[in-house]
């Protein structure tokens, strides 16, 4: 079976698309109040932002988010230790913090394979990395596929955690725009997130109730 944004379907997926489909919509009325989010210290890939003098708007979870070339809704966050197939670095140590949001290319001009770029989470002790280990889609788990123009495709984005560390009982999580860049040179486009700084940035509440 085919994910929304393209790719082919793989073996004992139950864990992750119940993770994935069936995330639970909930989050603070307090986090999500002020119309604009300052941000403090280094986010990902926007080291130059200063935070006492630029102001990034506030994203509501759970509703669409324009961000230059598409649009992302972010639903939710969770935290499980275990989501076979997916496997973590090591056997033992780690769990998954994931971010679960929609995608949609809104200018028609192509497909990209960007969108695992789209989201960047911040603060969070324990996390190693910048942008997702894992992006998979949410009706077959596949990696590696695109999103296309005006069709909505519903992600998992996976970082690891330490399981040493403490789940946090929310994540900063920023939403980057992509931009089309036409090269004269070759003749041709692609679409590019924005890694200088993100559109949008929002405290998400964790749930961490199982994936059944």
């Amino acid at each position: 079976m085919a994910s929304p944004g393209g790719g082919t379907a793989e073996p004992r997926l139950g864990p992750v698309r119940l993770a994935l489909l069936n995330a639970p919509i909930r989050w603070l009325a307090a986090a999500i109040a002020a119309a604009v989010v300052l941000v403090s210290g280094a986010f990902g890939g926007f080291d130059d932002v200063t935070p006492a003098k630029e102001a990034i708007p506030a994203f509501t979870p759970g509703q669409p988010f324009a961000a230059g070339g598409w649009t992302v809704t972010v639903h939710t966050v969770r935290v499980l230790d275990e989501l076979p197939p997916l496997t973590h670095k090591e056997d033992k140590g780690w769990r998954w913090i994931i971010v679960v949001a929609t995608v949609e290319v809104t200018d028609a001009k192509e497909s990209t394979l960007f969108h695992t770029q789209a989201l960047q989470i911040h603060g969070v002790e324990g996390v190693p990395a910048q942008h997702a280990d894992h992006v998979a889609g949410a009706t077959d788990a596949a990696e590696n596929a695109a999103v296309h123009p005006n069709v909505p495709a519903r992600f998992g984005y996976f970082w690891e955690q330490r399981a040493a560390a403490p789940v946090p009982a929310q994540v900063q999580v920023g939403i980057f725009p992509l931009t089309y860049r036409f090269d004269n040179g070759s003749n041709s486009g692609g679409w590019r997130p924005d890694k200088e700084r993100p559109a949008a940035v929002a405290m998400v509440p964790v749930d961490t109730k199982p994936a059944s």
